[in-house]
């Protein structure tokens, strides 16, 4: 083995393990993914690191293994050791703010859209609203087509894997392109480059 090569384990759908996909695409790492069903995963379950999904698999050309769980410890890894994350502190903690802005938001849509909980539909979009008037105002004051600035960052992967859970689940609403013409830049050119570093 002359590189080190990843393994992806999760479910066939975009879920919470998007952002570390994209990372692992944007990055030009060797990886693959293995999906299982919700029938498989009965039996697969008791073998997983404290029996959850997400889990990455760093095989390293020494032999050695890393096995990781938790969607966000393992994307934060990987935007590190990637250089998606900067490597000043102060620098650091603002990405990694912006990138958690998603979550809630996420959580909240996958409960109303996935499970039918509909009390979760008031707290997404009160969470759309705060991350479209606030998201845009941000990347307004922002020195390039990014959050910060002209570079592609781990905020940036995330927003663009959110925008795609979200049209997938049809709930684009607040995140229109006329009321976030500078969000919808973003997606587009993140979206090119991802689309070009496949053809590579």
């Amino acid at each position: 083995m002359s590189e080190t090569t990843y393994e992806l384990i999760y479910f066939p759908a975009i879920g919470i393990a998007e952002v570390i996909r994209q990372i692992l695409s944007y990055s030009g790492a060797n990886w693959k993914e293995t999906n299982f069903t919700p029938d498989e995963w009965k039996e697969i379950k008791p073998t997983m690191p404290f029996e959850r999904l997400p889990v990455l698999i760093e095989r390293r050309p020494n032999g050695e293994t890393l096995t990781l769980s938790e969607s966000q410890p393992i994307e934060r890894y990987l935007a590190r050791k990637f250089g998606l994350i900067s490597s000043d502190p102060d620098l650091a903690v603002q990405q990694e703010i912006v990138r958690d802005q998603f979550v809630d938001a996420q959580i909240s849509l996958a409960l109303w859209k996935n499970y039918n909980k509909d009390d979760f539909q008031e707290r997404f979009e009160t969470n759309a609203k705060v991350l479209s008037s606030r998201h845009e105002e941000r990347l307004e004051k922002s020195e390039g087509d990014f959050y910060f600035g002209n570079e592609v960052s781990y905020p940036d992967i995330a927003a663009y894997c959110f925008f795609k859970f979200v049209k997938e689940r049809e709930a684009i609403g607040e995140f229109a392109e006329e009321k976030n013409p500078r969000f919808h830049n973003l997606i587009k050119k993140l979206g090119q480059i991802l689309e070009a570093k496949k053809q590579q």
